[in-house]
């Protein structure tokens, strides 16, 4: 059976129906899931973002949401990789519309959360950060699905964000280093109808409606994909989900949901055809 990459053709932004892997691991791992970048002081990324919502000096923020791994093999030929997120918000069903993206009806024209192609985070060689395998200058593919009412006790305010990426040309990982799998971003813009409020401050129309709510974002698996026809002795994909250890794969918005936060439904592997489902 051929090896396959998440992505064989991004130069023509195309997805083709490949078969399966000759090698699918399912491994424990610990998994981190933070703001901003790793550092040496929060190797996983800062834990909690707070937004000021309508009252910020400046409502057009970009946050990073960096999910990693911990590489389990040396390998030159990284193609890709899927992530899922699972996030709960607030306490009670009912969703502000300020979360336009990840659901239905929202006031703001821009989606709450994307996944971006490259990732701009600080990265090695800067001291306490983690390895970047989707590169400024190289080629990328990114895809994103959302849905709610997902895991155990689904409710409208669960929602299950699928991402994947692909990286041209393929990139080296190294055993034990901690790596970003992709790089998400919470846009803020959209919440008032200018950014700069000192310049056109209040009353503008404002989409404010579940700005200030908390939330939960849970890192509950990083799936790795290696080059077509690549050849050595490492697995094709890995799925890794979350070893329960001490690293902290969960970060929080406006300081989270108390102590629902971790408490995240883990998901299953993901399948070739929910994959190229992204795509579409």
């Amino acid at each position: 059976m051929k090896k396959f990459a998440l992505a064989t053709c991004i130069a023509a932004l195309c997805v083709a129906s490949l078969a399966h892997a000759q090698a699918e691991l399912n491994e424990p791992n610990a998994l981190g899931l933070g703001w901003s970048a790793c550092t040496t002081t929060n190797p996983n990324g800062t834990p909690n973002f707070n937004f000021l919502c309508a009252t910020a000096a400046n409502v057009c923020v970009t946050q990073r949401l960096m999910p990693t791994f911990v590489s389990s093999l040396t390998d030159p030929a990284f193609a890709g990789s899927t992530t899922t997120i699972d996030v709960l918000i607030g306490s009670t069903p009912t969703i502000g519309q300020w979360w336009t993206g990840l659901v239905p009806g929202g006031c703001r024209t821009i989606p709450a959360v994307s996944t971006a192609g490259n990732v701009t985070a600080a990265s090695l060689p800067t001291v306490g950060a983690c390895r970047n395998v989707y590169p400024g200058g190289a080629g990328s593919l990114p895809g994103q699905q959302s849905a709610a009412n997902v895991g155990s006790g689904a409710m409208p305010n669960r929602i299950r964000i699928s991402s994947a990426n692909s990286v041209n040309p393929v990139q080296a990982l190294t055993t034990g280093e901690r790596t970003y799998a992709m790089q998400l971003e919470l846009k803020t813009e959209g919440t008032m109808t200018d950014c700069d409020l000192t310049a056109d401050p209040p009353p503008d129309p404002a989409c404010t409606d579940g700005c200030s709510t908390p939330a939960c974002f849970v890192l509950n698996e990083v799936s790795i994909f290696m080059e077509v026809g690549s050849g050595g002795t490492n697995p094709d994909i890995i799925h890794y989900s979350h070893d329960g250890g001490a690293s902290r794969n969960f970060a929080t918005y406006q300081a989270g949901t108390g102590g629902n936060c971790p408490g995240a439904t883990p998901t299953r592997s993901a399948t070739w055809g929910a994959v190229k489902a992204l795509y579409r």
